[in-house]
């Protein structure tokens, strides 16, 4: 079994001026940096994690997320490195990594209507998602 080293902290400016040309030329709108990097808790199993958003027509994204994962892992000559699609995830997932994570690449204008549409989306379904355990806890107690 391996042990993992401690993985140094990168400064989120940093990764933004290293890979903005090589987002650029992927095809990204927008790229975040976040979980252990951004919480600062690095510890033996941590790596960096990146979730990046394509653009809707774009095409194999796991591939090219794959692709572009052992890119930056090349770079930065490290081995715990994680590149996730955010087109494909959760509503849960994406409002967690812009509600956490540093976008490190795209355009304003771009960040502010992607982030204001899950933002949305999550305060629509959160009051869903609160008002159905409300009447779920009703139901529980009427039944004792």
């Amino acid at each position: 079994m391996s042990v993992r080293k401690k993985l140094k902290r990168y400064d989120w400016q940093f990764l933004r001026e290293k890979f903005s040309p090589l987002f650029k030329k992927s095809g990204i709108i927008l790229a975040y940096l976040f979980g252990s990097q951004v919480k600062g808790e690095i510890g033996p199993m941590s790596d960096i994690d990146i979730a990046v958003l394509w653009n809707k027509d774009e095409k194999e994204k796991l591939k090219k997320s794959l692709l572009l994962q052992s890119r930056i892992k090349e770079r930065l000559r490290a081995e715990y490195i994680e590149v996730g699609s955010l087109n494909d995830q959760t509503l849960s997932f994406c409002y967690n990594v812009i509600k956490d994570g540093i976008c490190i690449f795209g355009k304003e204008k771009d960040r502010v209507e992607y982030e204001t549409s899950i933002l949305n989306e999550y305060l629509d379904f959160s009051y869903l998602a609160e008002e159905y355990n409300r009447a779920f806890s009703r139901a529980i107690r009427k039944e004792k």
